[in-house]
Protein backbone atom coordinates (compact mmCIF):
# COMPACT_ATOMS: atom_id res chain seq x y z
CA UNK A 1 0.00 0.00 0.00
CA UNK A 2 1.38 3.01 -1.13
CA UNK A 3 2.32 6.60 0.56
CA UNK A 4 -0.78 8.28 -1.11
CA UNK A 5 -3.35 5.51 -0.16
CA UNK A 6 -2.52 5.90 3.28
CA UNK A 7 -2.91 9.46 3.39
CA UNK A 8 -6.26 9.55 1.51
CA UNK A 9 -7.85 9.88 5.08
CA UNK A 10 -10.45 7.03 3.92
CA UNK A 11 -14.29 7.07 4.82
CA UNK A 12 -15.47 3.35 6.02
CA UNK A 13 -19.32 2.42 5.56
CA UNK A 14 -19.12 -0.87 8.07
CA UNK A 15 -21.21 -3.31 6.65
CA UNK A 16 -20.66 -7.46 6.60
CA UNK A 17 -19.34 -8.37 3.55
CA UNK A 18 -18.12 -11.63 3.09
CA UNK A 19 -15.06 -12.07 1.13
CA UNK A 20 -16.85 -14.82 -1.64
CA UNK A 21 -19.91 -12.33 -1.73
CA UNK A 22 -17.11 -9.14 -2.83
CA UNK A 23 -16.31 -11.10 -5.30
CA UNK A 24 -19.58 -11.88 -6.49
CA UNK A 25 -20.23 -8.18 -6.15
CA UNK A 26 -17.61 -7.51 -8.57
CA UNK A 27 -17.76 -10.19 -11.09
CA UNK A 28 -21.21 -9.57 -11.91
CA UNK A 29 -23.62 -7.04 -13.68
CA UNK A 30 -24.26 -4.64 -11.17
CA UNK A 31 -26.71 -2.37 -13.24
CA UNK A 32 -28.05 0.66 -11.60
CA UNK A 33 -32.22 1.12 -10.61
CA UNK A 34 -31.67 4.65 -11.47
CA UNK A 35 -34.94 5.82 -12.76
CA UNK A 36 -35.24 7.18 -16.76
CA UNK A 37 -34.29 11.01 -16.11
CA UNK A 38 -34.40 13.52 -19.00
CA UNK A 39 -31.19 15.22 -19.83
CA UNK A 40 -30.10 18.47 -18.39
CA UNK A 41 -31.87 20.92 -21.18
CA UNK A 42 -31.46 24.63 -19.17
CA UNK A 43 -28.54 27.25 -20.43
CA UNK A 44 -26.09 28.60 -17.98
CA UNK A 45 -25.46 31.61 -17.63
CA UNK A 46 -22.15 33.35 -16.73
CA UNK A 47 -20.53 36.77 -16.27
CA UNK A 48 -17.63 38.21 -17.85
CA UNK A 49 -14.97 40.18 -15.99
CA UNK A 50 -11.87 41.36 -17.82
CA UNK A 51 -10.80 38.13 -18.58
CA UNK A 52 -12.90 35.40 -16.54
CA UNK A 53 -16.35 34.29 -16.45
CA UNK A 54 -17.21 34.21 -13.28
CA UNK A 55 -20.85 33.79 -11.07
CA UNK A 56 -22.19 31.00 -12.89
CA UNK A 57 -25.99 30.78 -12.62
CA UNK A 58 -28.42 27.71 -13.37
CA UNK A 59 -31.68 28.91 -14.64
CA UNK A 60 -34.94 28.55 -12.55
CA UNK A 61 -38.25 28.02 -14.44
CA UNK A 62 -40.46 30.41 -12.10
CA UNK A 63 -39.48 33.40 -10.10
CA UNK A 64 -37.81 34.05 -7.18
CA UNK A 65 -38.01 35.80 -4.18
CA UNK A 66 -34.81 38.20 -4.86
CA UNK A 67 -34.18 39.21 -1.63
CA UNK A 68 -33.32 34.75 -0.66
CA UNK A 69 -31.39 34.58 -3.61
CA UNK A 70 -27.98 36.24 -3.40
CA UNK A 71 -25.51 33.19 -4.59
CA UNK A 72 -22.90 35.38 -5.76
CA UNK A 73 -22.09 38.94 -6.25
CA UNK A 74 -20.93 41.03 -9.50
CA UNK A 75 -18.68 43.90 -9.16
CA UNK A 76 -19.19 46.64 -11.84
CA UNK A 77 -17.06 49.87 -12.36
CA UNK A 78 -18.31 53.42 -13.51
CA UNK A 79 -18.92 53.00 -17.28
CA UNK A 80 -21.99 50.76 -15.93
CA UNK A 81 -21.62 47.92 -18.41
CA UNK A 82 -22.10 44.28 -17.54
CA UNK A 83 -21.05 41.54 -19.97
CA UNK A 84 -23.08 38.62 -20.09
CA UNK A 85 -22.33 35.07 -21.37
CA UNK A 86 -25.25 32.29 -22.01
CA UNK A 87 -23.89 28.78 -22.95
CA UNK A 88 -27.45 27.42 -24.71
CA UNK A 89 -26.27 23.76 -24.58
CA UNK A 90 -28.26 23.68 -27.61
CA UNK A 91 -31.01 25.09 -26.22
CA UNK A 92 -33.00 27.42 -29.00
CA UNK A 93 -33.05 30.96 -26.75
CA UNK A 94 -35.67 32.97 -28.88
CA UNK A 95 -35.33 36.25 -26.82
CA UNK A 96 -33.10 38.22 -23.57
CA UNK A 97 -34.29 40.83 -21.08
CA UNK A 98 -33.00 41.52 -17.61
CA UNK A 99 -34.01 43.12 -14.59
CA UNK A 100 -32.35 45.55 -12.11
CA UNK A 101 -34.23 45.46 -9.07
CA UNK A 102 -34.00 46.67 -5.56
CA UNK A 103 -32.01 44.13 -3.22
CA UNK A 104 -35.47 42.57 -1.48
CA UNK A 105 -36.84 42.35 -5.13
CA UNK A 106 -39.75 44.67 -4.35
CA UNK A 107 -38.77 47.96 -6.64
CA UNK A 108 -38.37 47.68 -10.24
CA UNK A 109 -35.29 49.81 -11.11
CA UNK A 110 -34.95 49.42 -15.08
CA UNK A 111 -35.79 46.74 -17.55
CA UNK A 112 -34.90 45.63 -21.48
CA UNK A 113 -35.31 43.55 -23.99
CA UNK A 114 -31.73 42.54 -25.47
CA UNK A 115 -32.23 43.82 -29.37
CA UNK A 116 -29.39 41.70 -31.00
CA UNK A 117 -28.89 37.92 -30.78
CA UNK A 118 -25.15 36.46 -32.01
CA UNK A 119 -24.68 32.67 -31.15
CA UNK A 120 -20.95 31.81 -31.83
CA UNK A 121 -20.51 28.17 -30.82
CA UNK A 122 -23.79 27.63 -28.53
CA UNK A 123 -22.35 30.34 -26.81
CA UNK A 124 -23.96 33.74 -26.83
CA UNK A 125 -22.31 36.92 -26.03
CA UNK A 126 -24.18 40.55 -25.11
CA UNK A 127 -23.17 43.50 -22.93
CA UNK A 128 -25.82 45.50 -21.03
CA UNK A 129 -25.31 49.40 -20.67
CA UNK A 130 -26.79 50.47 -17.62
CA UNK A 131 -29.15 53.54 -16.83
CA UNK A 132 -27.68 55.99 -14.05
CA UNK A 133 -30.59 54.69 -11.75
CA UNK A 134 -28.11 53.09 -8.93
CA UNK A 135 -26.15 54.23 -6.49
CA UNK A 136 -22.68 53.38 -5.80
CA UNK A 137 -21.59 51.07 -2.92
CA UNK A 138 -25.14 49.83 -2.99
CA UNK A 139 -26.24 46.20 -4.00
CA UNK A 140 -29.27 45.17 -6.39
CA UNK A 141 -30.63 42.12 -7.34
CA UNK A 142 -29.72 41.65 -11.44
CA UNK A 143 -32.37 38.99 -13.32
CA UNK A 144 -31.52 37.32 -16.62
CA UNK A 145 -34.61 36.20 -18.46
CA UNK A 146 -34.31 33.65 -20.98
CA UNK A 147 -37.53 33.06 -23.82
CA UNK A 148 -36.65 29.75 -25.32
CA UNK A 149 -38.47 28.24 -27.93
CA UNK A 150 -42.43 27.35 -27.23
CA UNK A 151 -42.35 30.37 -24.65
CA UNK A 152 -40.92 29.27 -21.85
CA UNK A 153 -38.88 31.74 -19.62
CA UNK A 154 -35.97 31.00 -17.18
CA UNK A 155 -34.62 33.10 -14.60
CA UNK A 156 -30.95 33.80 -14.02
CA UNK A 157 -30.24 35.73 -10.49
CA UNK A 158 -27.20 37.63 -9.14
CA UNK A 159 -26.45 40.80 -7.50
CA UNK A 160 -24.39 43.79 -8.46
CA UNK A 161 -21.92 46.84 -6.97
CA UNK A 162 -20.69 49.58 -8.63
CA UNK A 163 -17.22 51.00 -7.18
CA UNK A 164 -14.47 51.86 -8.92
CA UNK A 165 -11.74 50.52 -6.71
CA UNK A 166 -12.55 46.73 -5.88
CA UNK A 167 -9.58 45.35 -7.90
CA UNK A 168 -11.41 42.42 -9.11
CA UNK A 169 -8.97 41.84 -11.79
CA UNK A 170 -6.14 41.83 -9.37
CA UNK A 171 -7.87 39.72 -6.61
CA UNK A 172 -8.83 36.98 -9.23
CA UNK A 173 -5.31 37.15 -10.92
CA UNK A 174 -3.70 36.63 -7.37
CA UNK A 175 -6.60 33.23 -6.66
CA UNK A 176 -6.03 31.91 -10.21
CA UNK A 177 -2.40 32.48 -9.64
CA UNK A 178 -2.62 30.34 -6.16
CA UNK A 179 -4.82 27.59 -7.65
CA UNK A 180 -2.76 27.22 -11.29
CA UNK A 181 0.68 26.78 -8.54
CA UNK A 182 -0.64 23.95 -6.70
CA UNK A 183 -1.16 22.18 -9.81
CA UNK A 184 2.17 22.59 -10.97
CA UNK A 185 5.59 20.98 -10.17
CA UNK A 186 6.94 23.68 -7.80
CA UNK A 187 5.08 25.54 -5.08
CA UNK A 188 8.10 27.82 -3.45
CA UNK A 189 6.11 30.91 -4.93
CA UNK A 190 2.78 30.32 -2.67
CA UNK A 191 4.89 28.99 0.38
CA UNK A 192 4.77 32.62 2.04
CA UNK A 193 0.98 32.74 1.76
CA UNK A 194 0.30 29.71 4.30
CA UNK A 195 0.33 29.79 7.73
CA UNK A 196 1.64 25.97 8.45
CA UNK A 197 1.05 25.40 11.60
CA UNK A 198 -0.15 22.36 13.78
CA UNK A 199 -3.82 23.08 13.43
CA UNK A 200 -3.83 22.14 10.08
CA UNK A 201 -3.99 18.04 8.99
CA UNK A 202 -1.81 16.82 7.09
CA UNK A 203 -3.18 13.03 7.42
CA UNK A 204 -5.79 13.38 4.42
CA UNK A 205 -7.02 14.88 1.13
CA UNK A 206 -10.11 15.79 2.14
CA UNK A 207 -9.79 18.85 3.86
CA UNK A 208 -6.89 21.06 2.83
CA UNK A 209 -6.36 24.47 4.56
CA UNK A 210 -4.38 27.56 4.81
CA UNK A 211 -2.29 25.88 8.34
CA UNK A 212 -1.63 22.59 6.14
CA UNK A 213 2.06 22.16 4.82
CA UNK A 214 2.69 23.35 1.19
CA UNK A 215 3.66 18.96 0.13
CA UNK A 216 -0.10 18.94 1.13
CA UNK A 217 -1.10 21.88 -0.40
CA UNK A 218 0.21 20.73 -3.66
CA UNK A 219 -1.52 17.51 -3.71
CA UNK A 220 1.23 15.72 -2.17
CA UNK A 221 2.08 13.00 -5.03
CA UNK A 222 -1.47 12.17 -5.58
CA UNK A 223 -1.87 12.36 -9.54
CA UNK A 224 -4.97 14.74 -10.22
CA UNK A 225 -6.06 17.05 -13.24
CA UNK A 226 -8.70 19.10 -13.57
CA UNK A 227 -10.75 17.79 -16.31
CA UNK A 228 -12.43 21.17 -17.03
CA UNK A 229 -11.51 24.98 -15.71
CA UNK A 230 -13.30 25.89 -12.08
CA UNK A 231 -16.56 27.46 -11.76
CA UNK A 232 -15.81 30.75 -10.28
CA UNK A 233 -18.24 32.59 -7.52
CA UNK A 234 -17.69 35.68 -5.92
CA UNK A 235 -19.33 35.26 -2.71
CA UNK A 236 -18.49 38.68 -1.02
CA UNK A 237 -16.22 41.69 -2.29
CA UNK A 238 -14.62 45.10 -0.47
CA UNK A 239 -12.48 47.22 -1.55
CA UNK A 240 -9.98 45.37 -0.16
CA UNK A 241 -11.26 42.18 0.60
CA UNK A 242 -12.92 39.39 -1.19
CA UNK A 243 -14.41 36.17 -0.90
CA UNK A 244 -14.24 33.78 -3.92
CA UNK A 245 -14.79 29.57 -4.10
CA UNK A 246 -13.89 27.90 -7.04
CA UNK A 247 -15.40 24.39 -8.08
CA UNK A 248 -14.20 22.09 -10.41
CA UNK A 249 -13.97 18.20 -11.35
CA UNK A 250 -10.55 16.36 -11.26
CA UNK A 251 -9.44 12.87 -12.36
CA UNK A 252 -6.50 11.12 -11.23
CA UNK A 253 -4.36 10.36 -13.68
CA UNK A 254 -2.93 6.92 -14.47
CA UNK A 255 -5.96 5.50 -11.90
CA UNK A 256 -6.94 2.14 -13.26
CA UNK A 257 -10.52 2.58 -12.12
CA UNK A 258 -10.74 6.27 -13.44
CA UNK A 259 -11.42 8.29 -10.32
CA UNK A 260 -13.29 11.37 -9.86
CA UNK A 261 -13.37 13.53 -7.35
CA UNK A 262 -15.39 16.75 -6.88
CA UNK A 263 -13.45 19.48 -5.67
CA UNK A 264 -14.18 23.20 -3.63
CA UNK A 265 -11.69 25.49 -3.10
CA UNK A 266 -12.79 28.93 -0.63
CA UNK A 267 -10.47 32.26 -0.55
CA UNK A 268 -10.99 35.02 1.22
CA UNK A 269 -7.81 37.68 0.23
CA UNK A 270 -6.86 41.37 1.08
CA UNK A 271 -5.40 43.56 -1.67
CA UNK A 272 -3.19 46.08 -0.85
CA UNK A 273 -0.75 48.39 -2.69
CA UNK A 274 2.29 46.46 -1.90
CA UNK A 275 1.10 42.78 -2.19
CA UNK A 276 -1.46 40.48 -1.68
CA UNK A 277 -2.58 38.54 1.34
CA UNK A 278 -4.33 35.02 1.63
CA UNK A 279 -6.91 35.40 5.20
CA UNK A 280 -8.44 32.46 4.08
CA UNK A 281 -7.59 28.95 2.16
CA UNK A 282 -9.97 25.63 2.43
CA UNK A 283 -9.88 22.83 -0.26
CA UNK A 284 -12.28 19.68 0.01
CA UNK A 285 -12.36 17.21 -2.26
CA UNK A 286 -15.02 14.33 -2.55
CA UNK A 287 -14.33 11.09 -4.22
CA UNK A 288 -17.33 9.88 -6.80
CA UNK A 289 -16.78 6.25 -5.31
CA UNK A 290 -16.16 2.88 -7.71
CA UNK A 291 -16.65 -0.39 -6.53
CA UNK A 292 -13.15 -2.44 -7.45
CA UNK A 293 -11.02 -4.75 -5.59
CA UNK A 294 -9.71 -2.85 -3.38
CA UNK A 295 -12.52 -1.31 -2.15
CA UNK A 296 -13.86 -4.34 0.34
CA UNK A 297 -11.66 -5.49 2.87
CA UNK A 298 -12.22 -6.73 6.49
CA UNK A 299 -15.91 -6.73 6.30
CA UNK A 300 -15.75 -2.88 5.43
CA UNK A 301 -16.42 -0.91 1.99
CA UNK A 302 -13.65 1.66 1.43
CA UNK A 303 -14.94 4.56 0.00
CA UNK A 304 -11.78 6.72 -0.43
CA UNK A 305 -11.13 10.53 0.15
CA UNK A 306 -14.26 12.09 1.58
CA UNK A 307 -15.93 13.02 5.06
CA UNK A 308 -15.61 10.82 7.51
CA UNK A 309 -19.57 11.46 8.38
CA UNK A 310 -21.00 9.19 5.70
CA UNK A 311 -24.86 9.15 5.96
CA UNK A 312 -26.17 6.07 5.88
CA UNK A 313 -29.10 3.64 7.08
CA UNK A 314 -28.89 0.18 7.42
CA UNK A 315 -32.49 -2.32 7.38
CA UNK A 316 -33.38 -3.82 10.56
CA UNK A 317 -32.55 -6.98 9.73
CA UNK A 318 -28.97 -6.14 8.20
CA UNK A 319 -29.87 -7.44 4.87
CA UNK A 320 -29.28 -3.64 2.71
CA UNK A 321 -27.41 -0.71 3.54
CA UNK A 322 -28.45 2.80 1.45
CA UNK A 323 -25.40 5.46 2.05
CA UNK A 324 -24.87 8.97 0.41
CA UNK A 325 -21.74 9.37 -2.24
CA UNK A 326 -20.81 12.28 -3.78
CA UNK A 327 -25.02 13.66 -4.22
CA UNK A 328 -25.70 10.33 -4.85
CA UNK A 329 -27.68 7.65 -3.35
CA UNK A 330 -26.29 3.85 -3.72
CA UNK A 331 -27.56 0.59 -2.23
CA UNK A 332 -25.75 -2.81 -1.08
CA UNK A 333 -27.95 -5.60 -1.29
CA UNK A 334 -27.17 -9.04 0.20
CA UNK A 335 -30.46 -10.66 -0.69
CA UNK A 336 -28.59 -10.73 -4.41
CA UNK A 337 -25.32 -9.27 -3.74
CA UNK A 338 -25.65 -6.60 -5.64
CA UNK A 339 -23.96 -2.97 -5.35
CA UNK A 340 -26.41 -0.30 -6.97
CA UNK A 341 -26.64 3.74 -7.53
CA UNK A 342 -30.34 4.34 -7.38
CA UNK A 343 -30.50 8.26 -7.57
CA UNK A 344 -27.85 10.75 -9.38
CA UNK A 345 -28.17 13.75 -11.61
CA UNK A 346 -24.80 13.26 -12.76
CA UNK A 347 -23.04 10.14 -14.61
CA UNK A 348 -20.93 9.13 -17.33
CA UNK A 349 -23.48 10.73 -20.65
CA UNK A 350 -24.89 13.51 -18.09
CA UNK A 351 -21.82 15.36 -16.58
CA UNK A 352 -21.44 18.92 -17.54
CA UNK A 353 -21.71 22.43 -15.14
CA UNK A 354 -25.46 21.36 -14.98
CA UNK A 355 -25.09 18.22 -13.33
CA UNK A 356 -21.84 19.13 -11.06
CA UNK A 357 -24.21 21.71 -9.47
CA UNK A 358 -24.31 19.98 -5.51
CA UNK A 359 -26.72 22.56 -4.76
CA UNK A 360 -29.11 19.58 -3.39
CA UNK A 361 -29.02 17.09 -0.49
CA UNK A 362 -30.71 13.60 -0.59
CA UNK A 363 -32.10 12.15 3.02
CA UNK A 364 -32.16 8.76 3.17
CA UNK A 365 -36.11 7.97 4.99
CA UNK A 366 -36.41 3.72 5.23
CA UNK A 367 -34.68 1.08 3.97
CA UNK A 368 -36.42 -2.38 4.70
CA UNK A 369 -34.81 -5.70 4.17
CA UNK A 370 -37.24 -6.25 1.33
CA UNK A 371 -34.64 -3.74 -0.19
CA UNK A 372 -37.81 -1.48 -0.44
CA UNK A 373 -36.79 1.99 -0.27
CA UNK A 374 -37.71 5.91 0.56
CA UNK A 375 -35.67 8.64 -0.17
CA UNK A 376 -35.99 12.61 -0.63
CA UNK A 377 -34.07 14.85 -2.86
CA UNK A 378 -34.47 18.86 -1.68
CA UNK A 379 -32.72 21.71 -2.89
CA UNK A 380 -32.03 22.81 -6.67
CA UNK A 381 -33.29 20.11 -9.24
CA UNK A 382 -30.56 19.89 -12.11
CA UNK A 383 -32.12 17.87 -14.30
CA UNK A 384 -35.73 15.51 -14.68
CA UNK A 385 -39.37 16.74 -14.68
CA UNK A 386 -38.75 19.73 -12.60
CA UNK A 387 -35.51 20.73 -13.75
CA UNK A 388 -35.20 24.54 -12.87
CA UNK A 389 -37.28 23.79 -9.49
CA UNK A 390 -36.26 24.32 -5.85
CA UNK A 391 -37.89 22.24 -3.71
CA UNK A 392 -38.76 18.39 -1.55
CA UNK A 393 -39.03 15.12 -4.33
CA UNK A 394 -39.76 12.18 -2.30
CA UNK A 395 -38.90 8.87 -4.27
CA UNK A 396 -40.24 5.25 -3.17
CA UNK A 397 -38.52 1.94 -4.73
CA UNK A 398 -40.32 -1.02 -5.17
CA UNK A 399 -37.90 -3.78 -5.36
CA UNK A 400 -40.74 -6.55 -7.11
CA UNK A 401 -41.31 -3.68 -9.43
CA UNK A 402 -37.85 -2.87 -9.75
CA UNK A 403 -39.05 0.60 -10.47
CA UNK A 404 -38.58 4.55 -8.63
CA UNK A 405 -41.68 6.13 -8.30
CA UNK A 406 -42.00 10.00 -6.77
CA UNK A 407 -44.81 10.39 -4.29
CA UNK A 408 -44.89 14.19 -3.99
CA UNK A 409 -42.92 16.93 -5.06
CA UNK A 410 -43.37 20.49 -3.00
CA UNK A 411 -41.95 23.52 -4.38
CA UNK A 412 -40.00 25.91 -2.83
CA UNK A 413 -39.71 29.47 -3.75
CA UNK A 414 -36.93 30.70 -1.55
CA UNK A 415 -33.32 29.41 -1.96
CA UNK A 416 -31.64 25.82 -2.27
CA UNK A 417 -29.10 27.08 0.47
CA UNK A 418 -32.29 28.06 3.04
CA UNK A 419 -33.93 24.60 1.93
CA UNK A 420 -31.09 22.57 2.88
CA UNK A 421 -30.45 23.87 5.87
CA UNK A 422 -33.77 24.30 7.04
CA UNK A 423 -34.76 20.39 6.31
CA UNK A 424 -31.73 19.31 8.31
CA UNK A 425 -33.70 20.44 11.36
CA UNK A 426 -35.73 17.70 10.94
CA UNK A 427 -37.22 14.60 8.33
CA UNK A 428 -38.97 11.70 9.49
CA UNK A 429 -41.40 9.35 7.52
CA UNK A 430 -43.38 7.34 9.71
CA UNK A 431 -44.99 3.89 9.35
CA UNK A 432 -47.83 5.46 8.00
CA UNK A 433 -46.46 6.85 4.91
CA UNK A 434 -46.90 10.65 6.73
CA UNK A 435 -43.71 13.15 5.98
CA UNK A 436 -42.70 15.40 9.01
CA UNK A 437 -41.01 18.07 7.92
CA UNK A 438 -39.57 21.26 9.71
CA UNK A 439 -39.88 23.92 7.66
CA UNK A 440 -39.93 28.18 8.48
CA UNK A 441 -40.83 27.61 12.14
CA UNK A 442 -43.68 24.99 11.38
CA UNK A 443 -43.88 21.38 12.01
CA UNK A 444 -45.79 19.89 8.72
CA UNK A 445 -47.44 16.42 8.60
CA UNK A 446 -47.55 15.03 5.00
CA UNK A 447 -49.62 12.43 4.01
CA UNK A 448 -48.01 10.78 0.78
CA UNK A 449 -50.73 8.46 0.22
CA UNK A 450 -53.79 11.82 -0.01
CA UNK A 451 -51.02 14.05 -1.22
CA UNK A 452 -52.10 16.87 1.37
CA UNK A 453 -50.65 18.50 4.76
CA UNK A 454 -51.47 19.65 7.80
CA UNK A 455 -49.66 22.18 10.22
CA UNK A 456 -49.06 20.17 13.32
CA UNK A 457 -46.88 23.08 14.77
CA UNK A 458 -46.86 26.64 13.82
CA UNK A 459 -44.01 29.46 15.54
CA UNK A 460 -41.02 27.26 16.01
CA UNK A 461 -38.10 28.88 17.00
CA UNK A 462 -34.46 27.05 17.19
CA UNK A 463 -34.23 28.02 20.78
CA UNK A 464 -37.71 26.26 21.70
CA UNK A 465 -37.83 22.63 20.25
CA UNK A 466 -35.64 19.33 20.35
CA UNK A 467 -35.55 16.39 17.65
CA UNK A 468 -34.71 13.16 18.60
CA UNK A 469 -31.62 11.36 16.30
CA UNK A 470 -34.02 9.18 14.88
CA UNK A 471 -36.21 12.14 13.70
CA UNK A 472 -39.02 9.97 15.92
CA UNK A 473 -39.37 12.24 18.65
CA UNK A 474 -39.98 15.97 19.26
CA UNK A 475 -40.01 17.80 22.30
CA UNK A 476 -41.19 21.92 22.50
CA UNK A 477 -42.37 24.58 24.43
CA UNK A 478 -45.98 25.16 24.76
CA UNK A 479 -45.76 29.31 25.43
CA UNK A 480 -42.61 29.09 22.57
CA UNK A 481 -40.44 31.19 25.43
CA UNK A 482 -37.00 29.29 26.11
CA UNK A 483 -36.80 30.81 29.30
CA UNK A 484 -40.63 31.76 30.39
CA UNK A 485 -42.30 28.46 29.33
CA UNK A 486 -44.14 26.73 32.28
CA UNK A 487 -45.11 23.65 29.97
CA UNK A 488 -43.91 21.47 27.29
CA UNK A 489 -45.05 18.84 24.40
CA UNK A 490 -43.28 15.36 23.79
CA UNK A 491 -44.65 14.07 20.55
CA UNK A 492 -44.12 10.49 18.96
CA UNK A 493 -44.29 10.97 15.06
CA UNK A 494 -44.71 7.15 14.86
CA UNK A 495 -47.88 6.68 17.07
CA UNK A 496 -48.82 10.15 17.59
CA UNK A 497 -48.25 9.97 21.29
CA UNK A 498 -48.41 13.09 23.07
CA UNK A 499 -47.49 14.30 26.48
CA UNK A 500 -47.39 17.36 28.23
CA UNK A 501 -44.72 18.06 31.40
CA UNK A 502 -45.41 20.34 33.04
CA UNK A 503 -43.65 22.41 35.15
CA UNK A 504 -44.06 22.91 39.14
CA UNK A 505 -45.90 26.22 40.38
CA UNK A 506 -42.46 28.66 40.63
CA UNK A 507 -40.68 26.89 37.79
CA UNK A 508 -40.16 27.29 34.11
CA UNK A 509 -39.19 24.28 31.78
CA UNK A 510 -37.71 24.17 28.58
CA UNK A 511 -36.12 20.99 26.43
CA UNK A 512 -32.69 20.47 26.57
CA UNK A 513 -32.59 17.25 24.13
CA UNK A 514 -32.90 13.37 24.01
CA UNK A 515 -30.49 11.03 25.11
CA UNK A 516 -32.16 7.81 23.77
CA UNK A 517 -34.64 6.18 22.13
CA UNK A 518 -35.84 3.54 24.23
CA UNK A 519 -37.75 3.82 27.70
CA UNK A 520 -41.66 4.20 28.97
CA UNK A 521 -44.04 5.74 27.47
CA UNK A 522 -45.32 7.73 29.98
CA UNK A 523 -44.63 10.77 32.43
CA UNK A 524 -44.96 8.64 35.09
CA UNK A 525 -41.93 7.38 33.59
CA UNK A 526 -39.49 10.76 34.12
CA UNK A 527 -37.54 10.12 37.26
CA UNK A 528 -34.59 12.80 38.42
CA UNK A 529 -31.54 11.70 37.47
CA UNK A 530 -29.76 15.21 38.46
CA UNK A 531 -30.06 17.89 40.56
CA UNK A 532 -27.33 20.94 40.88
CA UNK A 533 -27.19 24.36 41.72
CA UNK A 534 -30.19 27.19 40.96
CA UNK A 535 -32.55 24.77 40.52
CA UNK A 536 -31.93 23.00 37.55
CA UNK A 537 -33.71 19.85 37.13
CA UNK A 538 -32.29 16.61 34.56
CA UNK A 539 -35.43 14.61 33.98
CA UNK A 540 -35.29 11.31 31.95
CA UNK A 541 -38.48 9.33 30.53
CA UNK A 542 -39.99 8.05 27.25
CA UNK A 543 -36.96 8.01 24.89
CA UNK A 544 -35.33 9.57 28.51
CA UNK A 545 -36.48 13.21 27.36
CA UNK A 546 -34.33 16.05 29.10
CA UNK A 547 -35.48 18.21 30.42
CA UNK A 548 -34.71 21.70 32.55
CA UNK A 549 -36.42 23.73 35.50
CA UNK A 550 -35.60 26.94 36.41
CA UNK A 551 -36.57 28.57 39.93
CA UNK A 552 -38.09 32.26 39.59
Amino acid sequence: MNRVWLKRGIALVVFIISLFVVDFILNKDNSDITMDMPKATLPVVSVMSDDYTINTMYGYTSKREEAYTKDSITPISEDRKITMLVDCYQAKVESIAYEVRSIDGNRLIEGSKIDILQKVQDKIQFTIQLKDLTEENKEYSFVTILTLEGGEKVYYYTRFIQNENYYVKEKLDFITFFHNTTFSDDGSEIKKYLETSSKGDNSNFHRVNIYSNLTQVMWDQLPVEKVEEPVILVKDITTQTATVVLKYPVKETGAANDSYYFVEEYYRVRHTPNRMYLLEYERTMDEIFKANKDSFSNDKIYLGITDEEVTMVESEGGKNLAFINANRLLVYSSIDNKLSEVFSFYNKNNFDKRTQNRNFDIKILKMEDSGNLAFMVYGYMNRGIHEGEVGIAVYFYDTTQNAIEEQVFIPYEKSADILIKELNNLCYLNVENHLFLILEGGLYDVNLGQKDYEVVISDLTEDTYKVSNSGRMISWLKENKPYGSSSLYWLNLNDGKQIEIKARYDEYITPMGFMGEEGTRNIDGCMLMEEVSDGILLLTGDTTIAAMGLTL
